[in-house]
């Protein structure tokens, strides 16, 4: 599986010169994961337990770079022993792009602590996987349309999405 991410990572250097940021072409599910990665970090962010348990988890989960940075920072805060909870998870944000102060704004104001947050964050968990899976799915299927890619990249990228396949699978069957 990593052969072949170095191939996906070759074949959009190719494509873009040196830069390989992936293009915006499926904002709205950009949006959408990112409104579901915040959710999960103010999720975790009540609770020592659920943070200790679903912190590698989550941390390897993350797609939005911002969210990375405000996961880590949140752990800190529990490691170090400082004020945890939504309002911390909004103070960190508060370096950050305002759009995603606005939305930890948003989330905030409509939050309710579920009664059990534990099943809350595997829920999210795998929802946030299978959108991840369904992005990447995307991505290599825009990649395998370029006429241009040659057949032994071709084949690793089908590789790659059998691989992607079968962990999207594995989300939507954890319970």
């Amino acid at each position: 599986m990593q052969e072949s991410r170095r191939v996906i990572k070759n074949i959009k250097t190719r494509e873009n010169g040196n830069n390989t940021e992936e293009e915006d072409v499926h904002s709205a599910e950009k949006l959408k994961l990112d409104k579901l990665e915040k959710t999960l970090l103010l999720l975790m962010s009540d609770d020592s337990h659920t943070m200790e348990r679903y912190y590698e988890k989550v941390r390897g989960l993350l797609y939005c770079e911002r969210n990375k940075i405000l996961l880590e920072r949140l752990k800190n805060r529990f490691d170090s022993g400082g004020k945890t909870g939504p309002e911390a998870v909004l103070s960190d944000a508060a370096d950050g792009p305002e759009a995603d102060v606005r939305l930890l704004t948003d989330l905030i104001g409509k939050w309710l602590r579920p009664p059990d947050p534990e099943a809350a964050c595997e829920a999210l968990i795998r929802t946030c996987g299978i959108l991840n899976c369904d992005r990447k799915i995307a991505c290599i299927n825009e990649m395998l349309e370029n006429a241009e890619i040659n057949e032994e990249d071709r084949a690793a990228l089908v590789k790659e999405t059998a691989a992607i396949i079968e962990e999207r699978k594995n989300f939507k069957n954890e319970r």
